[in-house]
C-alpha cells in the first residue's frame, strides 16, 4: 500500500511540474474613442508576455447591456457594483467547466463584455445562460465562443495600439 501511495505521489508531483503554469496577472485598464463614444478597457497586460498560450485555444465572448444616463454609454457609478458581481459569476461559471485565463473586459456603448479564453468550451453556454437567467433579468446578453489559437481577440483588440500606451506613458518590457 505504502508503494502504491509513493508512487501515485511521485506521478502527481511529475505531472503537475511539467504543467506550464498560468500566467502572473498585470490588470490595467485604459480609455479609447471609438465611433459611439469612449471604451474603457481592462486587461491583463502579463499575458502579453506568453499569448497566445496553446493549450487555451478557445475565446468566450460573453456579457450583458446595461442601461446609462450617460449619453456616452458608459455605466453608472451606481451600476457598477452590479457588473462586477456579475463578472465575478460569469468567470466563476467558467471556471466549473474548463480551465480558463481572464484576459479582459470591454465597456462600451451601453454593453460590458468579458473575454475569456478556455482550454475546453464544453457546456460554457448553457452555463452562461443559466447565470444570466438567474442574475440579470430583462438583459440583453451575449455569449460567443469560438476559436482564437492565434489570441487575435487579445493582441489586436484588447491590447492598446502604440498611441496609446504613449498617450498613458506606458512602456512595456
Amino acid at each position: 500500500m505504502r508503494r502504491i501511495l509513493s508512487l501515485l505521489l511521485l506521478v502527481c508531483a511529475n505531472y503537475l511540474g511539467a504543467a506550464e503554469p498560468l500566467p502572473s496577472e498585470q490588470w490595467w485598464s485604459y480609455l479609447a474613442s471609438y465611433d459611439a463614444g469612449p471604451g474603457f478597457i481592462l486587461l491583463n497586460l502579463a499575458l502579453r508576455k506568453q499569448a497566445p498560450l496553446a493549450d487555451y485555444p478557445h475565446i468566450v465572448v460573453t456579457g450583458t447591456t446595461y442601461s446609462s444616463s450617460q449619453k456616452k454609454g458608459l455605466p453608472e457609478a451606481a451600476d457598477l457594483g452590479r457588473l462586477n458581481a456579475l463578472e465575478e459569476k460569469v468567470i466563476a461559471a467558467i471556471a466549473k467547466k474548463t480551465q480558463y485565463i481572464h484576459a479582459g473586459t470591454f465597456t462600451y456603448n451601453f454593453e460590458q463584455l468579458q473575454y475569456v479564453y478556455v482550454k475546453n468550451p464544453s457546456g460554457i453556454s448553457q452555463a452562461l445562460a443559466d447565470v444570466y437567467r438567474e442574475n440579470c433579468l430583462g438583459c440583453k446578453t451575449s455569449i460567443n465562443i469560438k476559436d482564437d489559437e492565434a489570441w487575435a481577440a487579445y493582441s489586436k483588440f484588447l491590447f492598446p495600439n502604440e498611441g496609446t500606451l504613449k498617450h498613458y506613458g506606458v512602456r512595456l518590457q
